[in-house]
């Protein structure tokens, strides 16, 4: 049958989606994004039939096309660039699964902020909160850094506003 391509083991499927944790080496090597994505299963030496661990790689659909593409114009990815970035990509993930679970979202703040004055009522108000960590995952920091902070004047009878910031609490 033209076109048929062998299967790929489910041991050697289980053990790349496992080392993977389903991130893009292209994503996380090329942007830094740690998130899991829907994918493939991409064969770096371009050969659908070989179908072994050291050959295999967790692409998202769009880098899966783009490696998959041949180029006249630009240099295309490398075989040994998606290598490398999908070995990057393994040796980080241990303490990227533990950082997912282990802090909510943290908020950095740096430089001037101000909010709106009012001209006929209150100021504007500026806050801030972290996220909030759940099953037992820590609350996110919310940190000031160099910088003016200034909520709004309030306006002729009105108050101004107000300028809070909350880290995030873990339940």
């Amino acid at each position: 049958m033209a076109g048929h391509r062998p299967k790929t083991p489910t041991k050697v499927e289980r053990e790349l989606l496992l080392k993977s944790g389903r991130r893009c080496a292209l994503c996380f090597g090329l942007h830094g994004d740690r998130i899991e994505k829907p994918g493939q299963i991409a064969h770096l030496d371009h050969d659908r039939s070989h179908n072994v661990f050291g050959n295999l790689c967790w692409l998202c659909q769009p880098h899966h096309e783009q490696y998959d593409s041949t180029t006249t114009q630009t240099k295309g990815l490398t075989e040994s660039e998606v290598r490398a970035y999908r070995d990057a990509l393994y040796a980080a993930l241990p303490e990227i699964l533990a950082g997912s679970t282990g802090k909510a979202g943290s908020v950095f703040v740096s430089g001037d902020v101000a909010a709106g004055s009012g001209k006929a009522g209150p100021g504007g108000d500026i806050g801030f909160e972290g996220g909030t960590g759940r099953h037992g995952a820590d609350g996110g920091d919310v940190t000031f850094g160099p910088g003016t902070y200034r909520a709004g004047d309030g306006g002729p009878g009105g108050k101004g506003g107000d300028f809070t910031g909350k880290g995030g609490d873990a339940e």
